[in-house]
């Protein structure tokens, strides 16, 4: 009689498809878990808006604070998004208020709820200007906001804002030693170039690059927002307030930016 010698044994073989199959379930759970906390981290960063704090000049005791912020798109700035900020003496847009199928009523609703926080000052950016003249003109007198192509205001005699338009040069502009001058262009390629030409700025305010919008580590569709350094200027990027194309964020946060300046004449 011959005998076959079984070389696995049943239960060797059952115990091998259980350790499988639950090594497989076991990953399955993992990448699931992890899917669920990259979408919960997407939300959270897309719909959450930090507030990022900032002080800049020589430590004088009178201080300038404004709110700087950019890229609104299509968001809808909420009360409860603003209710948690300090007054300021000056609310800054560096451009894109609208998308070109932001309802015009949105628009004006944003900025009439930025007015409480302070007087709302204005520059232009790529997605203003598709939407045209008359929409920028409307939104000044519907809204009430101060537009600033190519122009300068001054905030409490000691901080010089200018803002540049996004489609027209400046022909001249006069430096200021005493006052302490912010540039605000919606493009940061732009108010380095200006800075670049002997603006004497002292700070520069920017958006455009949304921070990337969605960054893997170092890796960003545009460039990463944050504080540089542009000569005798800081650069502040900002990551923006809103989306555009897709309606995601990840490792680049929505933002404003609360700016105190103390600059002594």
């Amino acid at each position: 009689m011959i005998h076959v010698q079984r070389l696995i044994s049943y239960d060797k073989i059952c115990m091998i498809f259980r350790w499988e199959w639950g090594a497989d379930m076991n990953v399955a759970i993992g990448l699931f878990a992890l899917s669920i906390i990259a979408v919960g981290w997407v939300a959270y960063e897309t719909r959450h808006c930090r507030v990022r704090y900032h002080q800049f000049g020589n430590g004088h005791t009178d201080v300038v604070r404004v709110l700087f912020l950019s890229d609104l798109h299509n968001r809808r700035l909420s009360k409860r998004m603003l209710a948690k900020l300090p007054p300021v003496d000056g609310v800054i847009i560096g451009g894109d208020l609208a998308e070109v199928s932001t309802p015009f009523s949105r628009v004006v609703t944003n900025m009439n709820r930025l007015s409480q926080v302070g007087p709302v000052y204005v520059v232009t950016g790529n997605h203003d200007m598709k939407r045209g003249r008359s929409f920028l003109h409307k939104l000044v007198t519907d809204a009430g906001v101060h537009l600033l192509e190519n122009e300068t205001i001054y905030l409490k005699g000691q901080v010089k804002l200018t803002g540049l338009s996004y489609t027209t040069e400046i022909s001249d502009m006069q430096r200021c030693s005493k006052l302490y001058h912010v540039i605000v262009a919606h493009d940061p390629v732009r108010a380095e170039a200006y800075q670049q030409k002997g603006s004497g700025a002292d700070l520069l305010l920017a958006g455009h690059t949304h921070g990337g919008q969605i960054r893997l580590g170092k890796i960003g569709l545009k460039r990463k927002g944050g504080l540089y350094n542009c000569g005798r200027a800081k650069l502040l990027i900002s990551n923006g307030v809103g989306t555009t194309k897709l309606p995601v964020r990840f490792n680049a946060p929505a933002e404003m930016h609360v700016i105190e300046i103390s600059h002594e004449l």
